[in-house]
């Protein structure tokens, strides 16, 4: 089942740690929790992001599948309309063409997407780069979407929580 990210921004690390220790004590693993902050705010005890979250990984992963498979499709169809030292080609050749470029295109598109910031999150960049802190919870329906809220409202009732897929 695919399941909800809540995202929304703390105004400091201190009100971070408290919403998060709430968290944990509802039940949330590290694992459903990432932190996001500028480089100059230590995030010793808390859930750091990991590459899901933190670079552009899985979009970038996405991007280079579509892009790559196109790419394959194409070469392959090139490849059956005018075979190489008339060999005959039928659409297995196609086929071949689409997952071998979607390959190609998933594996040279994450090398790039993992040095690069979160294109999801880069709304929140400049208040990051102020010192707020980033806070992405992984929920799965709607009922644990609810409970989220109303342990985040507890410490920051002026949050702005967006919500988003995993």
């Amino acid at each position: 089942m695919k399941g909800k990210q809540l995202l929304f921004l703390a105004p400091n690390l201190e009100k971070a740690k408290l919403i998060i220790t709430d968290l944990r004590e509802a039940g949330y693993e590290d694992d459903q929790i990432n932190v996001i902050a500028n480089d100059q705010i230590p995030l010793e005890d808390v859930p750091q992001s990991d590459l899901r979250h933190g670079s552009d990984l899985m979009n970038a992963a996405k991007r280079g599948a579509a892009t790559g498979g196109t790419v394959g499709a194409l070469a392959g169809l090139l490849f059956v309309a005018f075979p190489p030292a008339g060999m005959a080609l039928g659409g297995a050749a196609i086929l071949g063409g689409a997952a071998a470029g979607a390959g190609f295109g998933v594996w040279a598109s994450t090398l790039i997407g993992v040095s690069v910031p979160n294109t999801e999150i880069k709304e929140y960049q400049e208040a990051i780069d102020r010192g707020e802190i980033l806070i992405v919870i992984d929920a799965i329906d709607h009922d644990e979407v609810e409970r989220v809220k109303g342990i985040v409202y507890d410490h920051h009732p002026d949050a702005v929580i967006r919500t988003g897929e995993k």
